[in-house]
């Protein structure tokens, strides 16, 4: 073999990523949750702007009741994003082509980081259309003074935030599904790690454990998707971080579990 075809040949990053993107592409199950990820988020947000009106003509209690129905639809978004974490990372072991993959790419890890990469990039930006889109629908359905916009305090932060904690909650169900190669095992859990878990450390009635607590994903969302600051929880900076950084361990977890463990 020449110097040329080694080259040609060779597996890289780049390119595992852009194969994982064309196995997702190719899939229908994949298509239609992406679909419904950005239809029905926008229907949540209309039915629940139009349900809705500022308590004050305050210009705070005007941008709060617009963002409050963008971010409504946070629920939907977050049980799309789950099952599309939990197919990427279920599909090849359900159809047994995990096994041509891994024999391609015997490394492995390149196949979990490109999987990460894919699932962050699709679902960060689904988010970022609905939930910019949805500012806009649902500043023209709720009565304000002025249309509520990107210039109003709060409002960007509140955004970016909302599309952090979603995007990360598809990274930790593709994680959670290559660790237990089980498509409901990865919802039930991933659901589980945002709020279960954090719900049940917070019944001890012991300081350093509820604080652990507001630590995870779930409960850090309240400061991320609010124009300030949640009482009880995490600021906006140690929120962002917070989130990170579990998102960060659940993939770490996935990775060392796909290195280690047959196929």
């Amino acid at each position: 073999m020449t110097g040329t075809e080694t080259t040609e040949y060779r597996v890289t990053l780049p390119r595992v990523i852009r194969g994982e993107w064309v196995k997702l592409r190719g899939q229908r199950s994949i298509r239609w949750v992406i679909a419904l990820a950005v239809v029905v988020p926008l229907l949540a947000i209309a039915i629940w702007a139009l349900t809705q009106s500022p308590a004050s003509p305050r210009r705070f209690d005007e941008v709060d009741v617009v963002l409050g129905s963008v971010t409504s639809s946070i629920f939907e978004t977050l049980v799309l994003f789950t099952l599309l974490g939990a197919l990427v990372g279920t599909n090849e072991y359900e159809t047994r082509t995990i096994t041509t993959t891994m024999a391609a790419i015997p490394r492995r890890w390149p196949v979990v980081v490109a999987k990460a990469v894919v699932v962050a990039a699709i679902s960060a930006a689904v988010s970022l259309i609905v939930l910019f889109s949805g500012l806009g629908i649902a500043s023209l359905i709720v009565p304000t003074s002025a249309p509520v916009g990107l210039a109003d305090p709060g409002v960007v932060a509140a955004l970016l935030g909302t599309a952090l904690f979603q995007t990360s909650a598809a990274v930790i169900s593709l994680a959670i599904a290559l660790v237990l190669r089980s498509s409901i095992g990865a919802i039930a859990g991933t659901f589980g790690f945002l709020y279960v878990v954090p719900g049940v450390f917070n019944i001890l009635p012991l300081t350093p454990v509820q604080f652990f607590a507001s630590t995870f994903p779930g409960p850090a969302s309240g400061s991320l998707t609010a124009l300030v600051d949640a009482p009880g929880q995490l600021p906006y900076g140690a929120s962002v971080v917070a989130v990170l950084v579990w998102t960060v361990v659940w993939f770490g977890i996935a990775l060392l579990t796909t290195e280690k463990r047959d196929v």
